[in-house]
This record gives structure tokens, C-alpha cells and sequence, in this order.
């Protein structure tokens, strides 16, 4: 699947290079050409066992770019997620000012569903702002991905959306024709992220910040993620998180350490961490009921032993993440669950 978005991409950025110029005659063989090689993407994909309909294409942007519109745009696969991704209009462009850059644009209500341990899981993305770039070398190869949303919403059926005022996300791609070729480096960023499960936790529902900067070890090949994050996983890949940021309630840490997958394809791992203000979150917990008396007393004596700051000060512990629990120091903030919600763990 991956393959194919990088075909989608470069296709149009190789129209333009042709095109050369805004002549009204080099435009409109332009804009043929970009119809042909939509329809091609298209019938790659069915051909590499997707199914892929899109209801009209529309090409448009005289004379400086090529607009590619895709209404009604649906994409599936029978893997062993057997999901289905869907989206009403899907805008592309490339300028022929720049065809090293293609900015694809997400319109409307998007629509995934996959196999989940009590059958079809499905979910609604909506946002006011959803912002693709491929960026590409001279040669046309894909050299890096952009995600940019605004006021994002996730929401499975029944449940209260999850949502964040903005998504950011940058992958510049390692060496390799794999989906997601090792050592490819990442970025990430939440900025006021609502999550209404733990409206009722010590630290509220609200994450006023996520960040973190990324690099990939063991390469990812396919989509077909249900078994290639085992494969993955079982081939001792990890990720390393070079530096992170959490800003959530009164808890303020900073740190860098790595990740996996447990059996459950649950993340596990560790973070370095230094935390302001670790008291007053321990007060948060303590005062949730979630701490016994010997708890905190103890809590309070390793407190004492490594801040000689004072309860306002900064401290180091290690934020570890194992059996689908969260540990800052002795305190669980919660619990954590499969990468894909509601997956079966595989045989």
C-alpha cells in the first residue's frame, strides 16, 4: 500500500516535469496524462490484491497546477485486519513552479473499519484541516511525508470522540523500498489532546502537549499490519525515542528511551525522564484515593532522597510502560492498549 502512495505522488510530480511550462496546449496534455496515471494507481492496486473505486476524477488548476480530485474514494484490503479506509474528496496538486512537492488534501468525513476480537471495528476521522506532502529527491523518489491536521476528531461507534486542537506528524524516510525502511526518522505532535475515558483520572482527559522525535529500527514492509507488526516485533524491532515532551494536568516531563511491542501488541518500554512538579501529581494521585498510606509514605522518603530542591523541584525517574500499564516512578497512570484498539493478538 505504501508503494502505491509513493506511485500516487510521483506520478503527478512526473506529469508536471513533462508538462515543463504553462502553455495551454502542454497543460491540457498535462492534465490527460494525469488522468491516465490515476486510472494506472488504480488498477495497481486492484492488481496487488486491494479493491479501489473512486466514484469521478476531476482534474483541474490551469495554467500553473494540476489539480487531481478524486471523489468518493474508497480503499480496501482482505488482510488480516480486512480493513477498509473511505474518504468523500480527495484533493491533489503539484505546482509546476515545484514538482518536487505533492500536497494531497483529505475533505469530509473519513471512514475506517477493520476486524476487530468482536468483530467489525469502525471509526470516524473528521477534521477541519487534513494536509498530506510527499516531498521527493530530484529523481522523483519519495523522500519524506508531512501529516498536518486541525481540530482532529477520532471517534468509535457509541463512544465519545477523541480529539486534538493539532496533529503533526513528519517521516524522512531510511534507505529501502520497504513501506517503512529502517532507520527512518520521526515526528510527532498532539497539541491539547482530549481524551474523555479519563475525564474522572487524577490528571484529567485533557494532554495539553505530546511531542516526540523518533527514529525507526527493523524495517516495516507492508500494511498488512496485523502480521507485520509481529514479524516486526518478533525481529527484536523497536523504536527509539530520541527526546519527548508530555505536558497532562500537572504532570511535566521531558526524557528519551525506546519502545516495543509485548504479545498483546501493547507498547513496552522506558523513558529517562525528568519531571517537574512530581509531587503536586503524586498529591493529584493521593488525593484520587489511588494511593494507600504506605505508598505515599514511601513515595514521600524517595522524594526526600532525590530532590534536594524541595517538592517544587525537578527530579529523574524512569516512566516505564509494561503488561498494558503506565509507571511514572511507583504511580500507574493508566492503562495502555494494543497499537490497534480492539486488535486480536495473533496466534
Amino acid at each position: 500500500m505504501w508503494r502505491h502512495l509513493k506511485i500516487f505522488g510521483t506520478s503527478l510530480a512526473v506529469v508536471v516535469v513533462l508538462g515543463g511550462a504553462g502553455f495551454a496546449g502542454v497543460w491540457f496534455y498535462s492534465a490527460n496524462t494525469a488522468r491516465t496515471e490515476i486510472e494506472t494507481w488504480l488498477e495497481g492496486l486492484e492488481r496487488d490484491g486491494y479493491e479501489a473505486t473512486v466514484d469521478a476524477i476531476g482534474i483541474s488548476g490551469f495554467p500553473r497546477n494540476i489539480l487531481v480530485s478524486l471523489d468518493g474514494l474508497s480503499i480496501a484490503a482482505d488482510h488480516a485486519l480486512d480493513w477498509q479506509w473511505t474518504a468523500p474528496a480527495v484533493q491533489a496538486s503539484v505546482s509546476v513552479t515545484n514538482p518536487q512537492r505533492v500536497v494531497v488534501r483529505l475533505r469530509g468525513p473519513q471512514k475506517i473499519s477493520y476486524a476487530g476480537t468482536g468483530g467489525i471495528v469502525t471509526m470516524e476521522i473528521r477534521a477541519d484541516r487534513f494536509v498530506f506532502q510527499f516531498d521527493l529527491t530530484d529523481d522523483r523518489a519519495l523522500e519524506a511525508l508531512s501529516i498536518n491536521t486541525g481540530g482532529l476528531s477520532l471517534k468509535k461507534a457509541e463512544e465519545d470522540p477523541i480529539t486534538a486542537e493539532r496533529f503533526q506528524f513528519r517521516a524522512t524516510l531510511g534507505q529501502g523500498d520497504e513501506m517503512v525502511p529502517d532507520n527512518t526518522k520521526m515526528s510527532v505532535r498532539f497539541d491539547t489532546l482530549i481524551m474523555p475515558a479519563h475525564t474522572r483520572g487524577p490528571l484529567g482527559d485533557t494532554i495539553q502537549l505530546i511531542q516526540a522525535n523518533l527514529e525507526l529500527h527493523e524495517p516495516i514492509p507492508n500494511a498488512d499490519l496485523g502480521l507485520v507488526l509481529v514479524d516486526w516485533r518478533d525481529a527484536d524491532g523497536a523504536v527509539e525515542i530520541e527526546a519527548s515532551q508530555v505536558r497532562w494536568g500537572t504532570l511535566d516531563m521531558d526524557g528519551d528511551g525506546g519502545f516495543t511491542l509485548d504479545d498483546q501488541m501493547r507498547p513496552k518500554g522506558w523513558v529517562n525522564a525528568q519531571i517537574r512538579g512530581y509531587a503536586t501529581t503524586i498529591d493529584a494521585f493521593d488525593a484520587a484515593g489511588l494511593l494507600d498510606d504506605d505508598e505515599r509514605d514511601a513515595i514521600d522518603a524517595v522524594l526526600g532522597f532525590l530532590n534536594q530542591e524541595g517538592r517544587r523541584g525537578n527530579i529523574g525517574l524512569m516512566v516505564r510502560a509494561e503488561d498494558g500499564l503506565i509507571y511514572v516512578g511507583p504511580v500507574s497512570l493508566g492503562k495502555i492498549g494494543p497499537l490497534i484498539p480492539d486488535l486480536a493478538p495473533p496466534d
